[in-house]
């Protein structure tokens, strides 16, 4: 995710005003058990109250087994789940395996969703519980339809260190996907707002790409991907 520190400060002509610091707090967890938490079951890891930055999920298999899991970040509660929340979709953890996932903002009443195909699998989150909104939070999300230049978000007030996650829940077949920094709207693509060109994603891989890029008002981050079955969840933070 984009690389946002404790010391960043913010700034309003010359004046510098109080560092960006947060309250470091634990924010849910739950052991899928088979009898409180089920398996195959989507389950709400936890919904903020507050507004949060940086956000890591834990994700550990604590079996010998390759199990399968999900992970999605709802801008709302956990039955409003839609296609274009997943930052991971039936993402396998090899045996004792743990991944982490840095969400770089959320705002109150998002949701984090977890899911898992076996037992034994635990989820756990942490972040920062900020006293004011400095403005970190998903900015936008969105599906694809197979090559088609998509807008992901359009700009209405500045903002900066932009970042994209791109998740494949094909499990059978790979993309190959753009992103852009678009001077206007979608149909105004042109060859050098290209960021990324014809990446590779993997059945059922999610990668995050560290645009950290700040772009004005009416700007357009845009997407492309040669499958369907592919998201995108565009983070940043309000100027």
């Amino acid at each position: 995710m984009a690389r946002i520190f404790s010391t960043d400060y913010l700034q309003s002509g010359t004046q510098t005003y109080a560092p960006l610091t947060g309250l470091a707090t634990r924010l849910g967890a739950l052991d899928v058990d088979g009898a409180v938490n089920l398996i195959n079951t989507n389950l709400a890891l936890f919904t903020a109250t507050a507004f949060l930055r940086e956000v890591k999920i834990t994700c550990c298999n604590r079996t010998a087994d390759l199990i399968g899991i999900r992970v999605a970040h709802i801008d709302g509660a956990i039955g409003s789940i839609a296609n274009e929340d997943y930052i991971f979709y039936n993402v396998q953890l090899l045996p004792y395996e743990t991944k982490v996932i840095n969400v770089d903002g959320m705002v109150s009443t998002d949701t984090i969703l977890v899911r898992s195909d076996s037992v034994d699998v635990t989820f756990k989150a942490d972040g920062q519980t900020m006293d004011d909104d400095y403005g970190y939070r998903r900015l936008g999300a969105t599906t694809v339809s197979a090559d088609t230049d998509t807008a992901l978000y359009t700009t209405i007030a500045p903002v900066e260190n932009i970042t994209v996650v791109a998740c494949n829940k094909d499990a059978d077949n790979s993309s190959y996907i753009r992103i852009a920094g678009i001077d206007g709207v979608i149909g105004d693509w042109a060859d050098e707002d290209n960021i990324i060109y014809e990446d590779t994603l993997l059945p059922s891989e999610s990668k995050t790409y560290n645009l950290e890029i700040d772009l004005p008002v009416s700007q357009t981050i845009g997407v492309r991907s040669t499958d369907a079955e592919t998201n995108f969840i565009c983070y940043g933070r309000f100027q």
